[in-house]
């Protein structure tokens, strides 16, 4: 899958900080500068498995979807920015193929985040590959 513009923009942006420190102040910037999505914060919308609340939404059709994510934690909602970024507009197919470890990795954050954070994120695609098949089967 060839990557949007928005993911090729983050991908140039985290690949060129060569250090982990560099990345971590991007993208705390990056929660400053985006525009607060808005996800009901309820049970419907809850992701489980995130050491922070977690919230996601899925709109649109099978073969262009919207995802919205939210989050209490600043870091946390970079990350979900980062990782919905490449299959934003994407269509169900696209979602379930997307290497999202791949995606990690060449945005040079596989290897710094903990554990946790990282089981984290991949509990909210395995979240949102769960609703796609639902609000689409």
């Amino acid at each position: 899958m060839e990557l949007n513009s928005t993911a090729t923009q983050l991908l140039n942006q985290l690949s060129g900080l060569h250090r982990w420190e560099d990345r971590y102040r991007a993208l705390l910037q990056l929660d400053k500068d985006l525009p607060r999505q808005s996800v009901p914060h309820d049970e419907a919308h809850a992701v489980a498995g995130c050491q922070s609340p977690v919230w996601l939404a899925l709109s649109g059709t099978p073969q262009a979807m919207h995802i919205s994510t939210d989050s209490d934690a600043r870091l946390v909602r970079s990350l979900l920015y980062l990782m919905t970024a490449p299959v934003q507009g994407a269509s169900q197919q696209q979602l379930s193929e997307f290497d999202f470890q791949g995606w990690l990795t060449a945005c040079g954050l596989a290897d710094h985040l903990s554990a946790s954070r990282v089981n984290g994120l991949y509990q909210v695609i395995l979240a949102l590959q769960q609703r796609a098949l639902k609000n689409w089967a």
